[in-house]
């Protein structure tokens, strides 16, 4: 069933819409490799039909006793409510005898689905009263998309009431599979009188995956580099509102998380202080948007619209550029009460006290002096030159150190000197070492970084015949940003030979372009392959090629991307450039633009948000091709053929897509 309609609020109060009272689950869309929409809307659930008396669902010693859920895989779009009010659905009153259910709504999203949960009563009846479901008002999980709220008019649910958590968001482990949660947003709702948390991130999971309850706050790590659910987004750190001349309130914020990222911070009023002193979130008052620098540091002042007291009870939370968002803060002042926002400034040009970067000073291309060392008999610093006062550090050298290091490193560059910096690979030295630990190579912190990189890895090497790797993962949870790559047979390949290589992210890069965003002549980028994803005896899942906020430039290459083999799965293409130039305006094409190959699964190109479509025009074959043995893999919401504003014909020269018999 594609395109459903499940209740429809045209007629009042019950009329279209339907009454879901009694039952053990109240209803539930599930929907796999189907796609579509489907829409769950003005519906009365766990009423009487004049919505104010409570016939529960659940409670009758079913395992899974919810009110509404929504299970979305295969490019899959739930709506449940909406931002129209005859579109609300009003759910309350959800119990169980089995620990861990008794949710007003249930949400799991795939790779490549979406979820919207929109202009909801969670919790309370028509009139206002309490209608307190006895789990979580909503529960979410899956690698997909799940939008709880919004920021337009009409898109905020109230979620009142919860037994627990008020949103309760975590990582699912069972018998079949260990999905992360990324991209839960949740923004502008009413979350109130909660039995737990307004909303509630962790990693606790039994039973399979149904959760026993969340795990209180999560506190605050140093650059944010804790795994769980949205990442454990680090919430911001509020400071004691300052009343200003009109009687409006500034409340002067701080945001440690990753670095060199840009989050919208969202502020609430409450009524009453949470008995953590970490709120909820009763009454929007409005966001703004902070960037980290490449300390992880951000800081910014927020200013009410109406007047307010100095004693108000201000929240926040900080939801990141892919959706991810945090718990709420600690009310405004409780948490800070020991020092001021002016010493807390202090700290932005602090390296944080967690991690000490690996810099990269020289665009040499020498290995490090201990590289042929035990790990154990190492000295932890990157230099290739012992003569030289200071560290010597090349990048060869500074994945050999993170190679040899535990736990995640963050490879920054500060290489002296204006203009770009060409790293090229020395004769002799033909193959960087493979990148096997968690690390992130942050290209975007090289001084005179600004919208297009500044550090060029060339893979001309005089002499050479064997086909060459410019950089190869090897490892999971590695992300590479910034870098211009060019001239090798392959720019980037992920994959482990033998084992996994998953959840990695290539962001912000131009592959097969210079760093200014021009050639030197077609076909002089690459003489192959732009990005390869893998998976042939191994795994490759869970990658991620661009962002909503730092897409590739992949062009002039004989392919741009190519995914391939039985363990490439759940892996997406999002916001890149793919045959064009920076701008996605004029052709600086590939041959042909991505490659599906046999045996990929269940791969997403593009998405379901406008910020997630690539732009795949001007290649000379085909923009897409997705080849036999080839299944349940998604092109969603690109421009094929056209400009990045969809205004101007950039075509490709043969099909935008070719899907061959056999896919």
């Amino acid at each position: 069933m594609i395109g459903a309609v499940f209740g429809d609020g045209q007629g009042g109060q019950i009329p279209g819409g339907n009454l879901i009272s009694g039952n053990d689950y109240g209803a539930r869309i599930e929907s796999i490799n189907v796609g579509g929409l489907f829409e769950m809307k003005a519906n009365s659930v766990g009423f009487s039909a004049d919505g104010l008396v409570a016939i529960p669902n659940g409670g009758l010693g079913g395992d899974s006793s919810q009110g509404l859920g929504a299970f979305a895989q295969g490019g899959t779009s739930i709506r449940i409510g909406g931002p129209n009010p005859i579109e609300r659905n009003y759910i309350g009153n959800t119990t169980s005898v089995i620990p861990g259910n008794g949710d007003g709504i249930n949400v799991f999203a795939n790779v490549g689905s979406i979820v919207a949960v929109q202009g909801n009563y969670i919790g309370i009846d028509r009139q206002g009263n309490a209608a307190p479901n006895t789990g979580d008002g909503i529960e979410a999980k899956g690698e997909g998309s799940t939008i709880i709220g919004g920021s337009g008019m009409g898109t905020e649910n109230t979620i009142a009431n919860s037994g627990r958590a008020g949103v309760f968001i975590y990582n699912y482990t069972g018998p079949f599979s260990n999905l992360k949660t990324r991209q839960v947003t949740v923004r502008g709702n009413v979350i109130k009188n909660s039995g737990g948390l307004g909303i509630d991130l962790t990693n606790i999971v039994q039973w399979g995956g149904i959760p026993n309850g969340g795990d209180g706050v999560t506190e605050n790590d140093c650059q944010d580099l804790d795994e769980g659910a949205n990442g454990l987004q680090n919430y911001p750190e509020l400071y004691a509102p300052i009343q200003n001349q009109d009687g409006t309130l500034r409340i002067d914020t701080v945001l440690k998380s990753l670095p060199s990222r840009q989050y919208t911070i969202d502020y609430y009023l409450n009524n009453q202080a949470d008995p953590t002193n970490y709120g909820e979130g009763q009454t929007y008052l409005g966001s703004g948007v902070m960037t980290t620098n490449g300390n992880s540091f951000a800081s910014a002042s927020f200013n009410t619209t109406q007047q307010l007291p100095t004693t108000a009870l201000i929240t926040a939370t900080a939801t990141d550029e892919n959706g991810s968002t945090s718990e709420f803060s600690c009310s405004a002042g409780v948490c800070t009460a020991n020092r001021t926002f002016e010493e807390a400034l202090g700290e932005a040009t602090m390296v944080p006290f967690c991690i000490v970067p690996i810099v990269v000073t020289t665009n040499g291309d020498e290995n490090d002096l201990d590289n042929e060392n035990p790990v154990q008999n190492r000295d932890g610093l990157c230099d290739v030159d012992a003569n030289l006062a200071g560290e010597q550090c090349t990048l060869r050298a500074a994945i050999q150190e993170a190679n040899a290091r535990p736990g995640f490193d963050l490879v920054n560059f500060n290489i002296p000197g204006s203009g770009t910096q060409v790293i090229t690979i020395v004769n002799g030295n033909p193959i960087l070492p493979a990148i096997k630990e968690t690390v992130e190579i942050n290209a975007l912190s090289q001084p005179g970084y600004v919208d297009r990189p500044v550090v060029q890895l060339n893979g001309t090497v005089v002499g050479q015949t064997i086909p060459i790797v410019g950089l190869r993962v090897e490892g999971s949870d590695i992300t590479i940003r910034g870098l211009a790559i060019n001239r090798f047979t392959l720019d980037i390949s992920i994959n482990k030979p033998g084992g996994a290589a998953n959840n990695n992210k290539i962001e912000s890069c131009y592959i097969g372009l210079n760093a200014d965003g021009t050639i030197d002549g077609i076909g002089e980028g690459t003489s192959q392959t732009g990005i390869t994803i893998l998976g042939d005896t191994t795994t490759a899942q869970g990658n991620q090629i661009g962002s909503t906020y730092g897409g590739n430039t992949i062009s002039n290459n004989v392919v741009g991307v190519v995914i391939a083999g039985n363990g490439a799965r759940n892996n997406t293409v999002i916001g890149n450039k793919i045959g064009t130039n920076p701008s996605g305006t004029t052709s600086i094409p590939n041959v042909s633009g991505i490659i599906v190959g046999s045996g990929a699964q269940n791969n997403t190109i593009g998405g379901q948000l406008d910020s997630d479509a690539n732009v795949i025009s001007g290649n000379l074959a085909n923009g897409i091709s997705i080849g036999t043995n080839a299944f349940n893999n998604k092109v969603l919401g690109n421009y094929i053929g056209t400009s990045a504003t969809g205004q101007e014909r950039v075509g490709n020269g043969e099909q935008g897509v070719e899907i061959i018999s056999g896919a």
